[in-house]
């Protein structure tokens, strides 16, 4: 690999050369920004040596490592702010560049990162920050808190049997509340269900015979007529 000449500023190309201005950040997995390590660097280097050699050049100046997990991004434009024009293999030579369009001269890489393995302290301490922030925001969505089962003793009723045959059914049928509840007040919802199940139970025959003979006193429709046929 043929070092790379860094130059103050635009140059006339020498035979065999072509000069860039360079950029590089990183980007760490779960991190909303992106970290700037290299910018608007003007670099000549052989055409002979590939992109890959391109960024082993100018990492050497810096303290990030490219990993094998890493994904490398890599584009060319003609500003600084510019469309993305190019996007060449790194193992490609940089003379396809002049095959493509000789105008372009702002290289960008992008190396992503599972881990923040090589973060600054002050960027780890930033790190878990956003991180506990995320995880502080996060806990009210989940909705995966099952309510406690009552324990059998002396004093344990059949509506304390029914309030356990309640949270059985609901634990299989994955029906949750948020874990930002308490205990407390997951109780007091479900007691809200176990309280009407109770009273339906244990007023039945009251209810029956209120209702008997309710069907007279409401024509059916034909509809229902037909189905009673």
């Amino acid at each position: 690999m043929a070092a790379s000449r860094a130059v103050g500023k635009w140059k006339h190309e020498s035979s065999g050369e072509i000069t860039f201005c360079c950029n590089i950040s990183v980007n760490y997995v779960n991190q909303p920004e992106k970290r700037n390590i290299l910018k608007n660097r003007i670099y000549s280097f052989n055409c002979s040596d590939s992109w890959n050699d391109l960024l082993a050049d100018l990492l050497s100046e810096t303290d990030i490592h490219v990993e094998k997990t890493d994904t490398i991004e890599l584009s060319v434009a003609k500003s600084l702010a510019g469309a993305e024009l190019f996007h060449p293999d790194c193992d490609e030579e940089i003379s396809v560049l002049h095959k493509f369009d000789k105008t372009l001269k702002y290289v960008n890489f992008c190396i992503t990162k599972e881990h923040p393995s090589e973060i600054s302290p002050e960027d780890t301490k930033t790190s878990s920050s956003t991180n506990a922030f995320s995880l502080m925001m996060e806990v009210p969505r989940k909705i995966e808190k099952s309510p406690k089962m009552r324990a059998q003793g002396p004093r344990f009723t059949a509506k304390d049997r029914l309030y356990n045959d309640l949270v059985t059914e609901m634990t299989v049928k994955k029906a949750f509340f948020p874990n930002i509840m308490s205990d407390q007040d997951v109780t007091k919802h479900v007691m809200v269900v176990v309280n009407a199940l109770w009273y339906v139970d244990g007023s039945l025959g009251k209810l029956q015979n209120r209702f008997t003979g309710a069907e007279e006193d409401f024509p059916k429709s034909n509809r229902e007529l037909k189905v009673t046929k």
